[in-house]
């Protein structure tokens, strides 16, 4: 979270996505099984960010304090030089017998994107969807307040109020309540956005939980632009209010 680079002398230090899963922290020990069925515990000392990927960083010294040797490369990284063919290199290194795979970060980055894609598009209907219900909803709740004021209505409108005055003598509670749903909705939203992104999220990625300050704005507008919406709608109708039909009625 400090976004400082960590020191690996310090001990292992573990993904965070990984000890999340695994329910521990930093000062648990990681017990695993190695290749050869014995428990080992590494000390976590630190955690770090890693979007792709559950990996267990430590350096040689204490490799060799917990396995009683030093460690053997058995891979390498390369870094391309810009115009390189990577995936003729790629297709070139898997000839040989000694190479069993390989990983680019593009293929990875491809990924990634492919997923986020996904994700943009489940989130772009689910806010069109939200928009709806929230104009349907507060449409009905607005129409029932004011069928059930009819009465109310005309007798103001008897007394010489103008149609957008009466529009506004309806609409400051419809305001007043709009402001409420957004004070109330902008920290349940953040606090369901986090369990999203923290459930859907596959065991071997992490998506970053921040949201930006755009993003709170853009939810206050949408909401405002369908509190005046129905606002426009319900006007025309206080506009055809029949003052003597509603006077006549038995209250």
């Amino acid at each position: 979270h400090s976004h400082r680079p960590l020191d690996l002398h310090q001990g292992a230090i573990l993904t965070e996505q990984t000890a999340r899963h695994m329910k521990i922290g930093v000062g648990d020990d990681l017990v695993y099984e190695d290749a050869y069925g014995i428990t080992r515990k590494v000390p976590i000392t630190a955690l770090c960010e890693n979007y792709v990927g559950n990996t267990l960083f430590m350096d040689q010294s204490t490799y060799a304090h917990l396995r009683g040797y030093l460690p053997k490369a058995n891979a390498d990284m390369l870094t391309f030089s810009a115009g390189t063919d990577e995936g003729a290199l790629v297709r070139q290194l898997l000839k040989n017998d000694i190479v069993l795979a390989t990983s680019r970060t593009a293929d990875t980055t491809a990924g990634m994107d492919t997923l986020l894609d996904s994700l943009g598009v489940m989130i772009f209907i689910i806010v069109a969807v939200s928009m709806s219900l929230a104009l349907v909803v507060l449409y009905n709740l607005t129409n029932i307040n004011v069928e059930e004021r009819m009465r109310e209505l005309s007798t103001i409108k008897v007394l010489g109020f103008y149609a957008g005055e009466v529009t506004a003598y309806i609409y400051r509670e419809t305001g007043f309540l709009t402001a409420l749903g957004i004070l109330i909705g902008l920290p349940l939203g953040k606090f369901m956005h986090f369990k999203i992104i923290t459930v859907l999220a596959p065991a071997h990625v992490m998506m970053d939980p921040k949201i930006l300050v755009l993003t709170y704005l853009l939810a206050v507008v949408f909401t405002i632009i369908v509190s005046l919406l129905v606002m426009l709608l319900m006007h025309r109708k206080l506009r055809k209010v029949d003052m003597v039909e509603a006077l006549k009625g038995v209250e």
